[in-house]
This record gives structure tokens, C-alpha cells and sequence, in this order.
């Protein structure tokens, strides 16, 4: 059997439902285009967007344990906007992996790799009340809307990279409405 090279690939297919066969497909391996980014500045890229989805997939689970944590008389309107605000960031880490691979690059994906990216620091839980984790969690929103709006400047600016730094504003919108929801849930008076 011949080496494989860079531009091949091994799949494996069940053949029969019994027994696997091993099929070697010849394929070009898929960079991006040359759309006036350069392959460095992709890298780049990838790296602040990778540090990106470390951040983000820490405060999902910052807000699962939320989630399943919290306690109190408010506790099932807590628990639904927790739930909520998860489902959203768990859809925000899908659309950052995506674009990671549409630069060329491949997805960190455990949490070892996140916790060396991160920015986001650890909060140690003493009590598990709703106004507590929500405080928590206003933080990191704030803590990580404000790398977006560096990313903004960066991509856009020092890598001409109009379509990544247009989709970290989408990031900056919802997370600016995830904190609004947050802190509309800590107001003990009435706005007048």
C-alpha cells in the first residue's frame, strides 16, 4: 500500500453491514480563495476567533450551570431565561466554529484547548441564587463584547477582512441584548 499523500484522505465505508472497507479518494485539499486576504492573516484569523469560541463556549456552560443551579423564589423565570440565553449562545459557538473552517483552519473542540484560550475568569459559586449568577454572567457578556468590538477594528482594519469583522458585529448585537435581558432581571424598582 503507497503512502498517502497531503491531498488524499481515508474514509471507511460498511460494506454489507459486516465488515469495513478502507477506500483511498484522491481530493484537493480545501483552502480558502483568494479574496485579498492572505494566508497569514487568515491564521490570524482563526487564532482571535478560536480564542473567540473558547470565550463563548465558557459562558455556555457558565450559563448551563446556571441553568441547572439556580435557586430561589424566582426560580422557574430564572431558570427559562438561562435556558434561553444558552440555546442562543449555542448557536452563536455553531456560526464561530463555521466561520473558523470557512478561513481554512480547524475547530479547537474540548474543553482543555478552551480553558487555554479563554479570557473569561472563573467565578467560585458560594450560593446559587438567580441575582448572583445573572451579576456573573453580565460580566462576561460586557468582558466579551468588548474583545468584539477590538475584533471589529482588527479584522476590518489590519486584515481587510470586511465579511469576518461583519459578522462579529452580529456577535456584538447579541450579546448586547443577551446583557439588556440580564440586566433588566436585576432591577429591584420600577424604571420611571
Amino acid at each position: 500500500m503507497k503512502n498517502k499523500t497531503q491531498d488524499e484522505s481515508t474514509r471507511i465505508f460498511e460494506n454489507d453491514g459486516y465488515t469495513n472497507q478502507i477506500i483511498h479518494v484522491k481530493r484537493k485539499v480545501t483552502k480558502p480563495s483568494k479574496i485579498g486576504v492572505t494566508d497569514t492573516h487568515h491564521q490570524d484569523i482563526a487564532k482571535d476567533l478560536s480564542k473567540l469560541l473558547a470565550d463563548e463556549s465558557i459562558l455556555w456552560l457558565k450559563t448551563k450551570n446556571a441553568f441547572w443551579n439556580v435557586i430561589g423564589i424566582d426560580f422557574i423565570e430564572m431558570q427559562s431565561l438561562f435556558e434561553h440565553q444558552a440555546e442562543q449562545l449555542q448557536k452563536m459557538i455553531n456560526h464561530i466554529a463555521i466561520h473558523i473552517r470557512i478561513v481554512g483552519h480547524t475547530v479547537p473542540a474540548s474543553f482543555a484547548q478552551y480553558l487555554n484560550l479563554t479570557n473569561l475568569p472563573e467565578h467560585v459559586h458560594t450560593k446559587n441564587n438567580g441575582h448572583i449568577l445573572i451579576h456573573q454572567l453580565l460580566l462576561d457578556h460586557e468582558h466579551i463584547t468588548v474583545i468584539l468590538r477590538k475584533l471589529v477594528q482588527r479584522f476590518s482594519n489590519d486584515f481587510n477582512d470586511l465579511a469576518t469583522s461583519s459578522f462579529v458585529v452580529t456577535l456584538i448585537e447579541k450579546h448586547e441584548m443577551m446583557s439588556w435581558m440580564l440586566r433588566m432581571h436585576t432591577i429591584t424598582k420600577p424604571i420611571q
